[in-house]
C-alpha cells in the first residue's frame, strides 16, 4: 500500500508542476484515484486610485409647502416673484380656513426660484407652494 501512496504523491507532484497536465486518474488491482490540478484563485488586481474630480454640487433647493388645506392668498398686493429674496420667519402667504387667517412662513432664507400657486388658488395639505434656492 505503501508503494500505492509514494505513487500518488509523486502524481500530484507531476500535476502540480506540469502546465499541460489538468488531472491524472491511476487505477491498479481493484483501487483507483482521480487527480485534479489545485485552482488557485487569482485575487484581483488593485487598481491606482482614480484622479479626484471636483464636481461643483447644485445649488440646494427647498420647497415652502402649505401646512393645512385652504385658500392661499399672497401677503401684500404685491405677490412674491422669481428673483425675490427672502429671509427665515419672513411671511410669504396666508392660507385661510375656515374664515382663519394662517401665516405661511419661511423657514430659510434664499431666493425664489418657482412660484407654483397664484392668489386665491385652494391647496392641499404638503402642496408645495415656492421653491428656494438657499443663500
Amino acid at each position: 500500500m505503501s508503494k500505492n501512496i509514494d505513487l500518488i504523491a509523486k502524481l500530484a507532484q507531476m500535476l502540480q508542476e506540469g502546465k499541460d497536465i489538468e488531472e491524472i486518474e491511476v487505477s491498479s488491482w481493484g483501487w483507483g484515484r482521480l487527480l485534479r490540478k489545485l485552482r488557485v484563485k487569482k485575487s484581483p488586481r488593485i487598481l491606482a486610485p482614480a484622479p479626484s474630480v471636483v464636481v461643483e454640487a447644485p445649488p440646494e433647493i427647498i420647497a415652502i409647502k402649505a401646512g393645512l388645506v385652504g385658500t392661499f392668498y399672497y401677503n401684500n398686493d404685491k405677490p412674491l416673484t422669481v428673483g425675490d429674496e427672502i429671509k427665515s420667519d419672513d411671511v410669504v402667504g396666508i392660507i385661510t380656513a375656515l374664515k382663519l387667517e394662517n401665516n405661511v412662513e419661511s423657514e430659510i432664507t434664499g431666493k425664489i426660484i418657482a412660484v407654483e400657486v397664484e392668489d386665491g388658488q385652494i391647496v392641499e395639505y404638503g402642496q408645495v407652494l415656492f421653491k428656494v434656492e438657499l443663500t
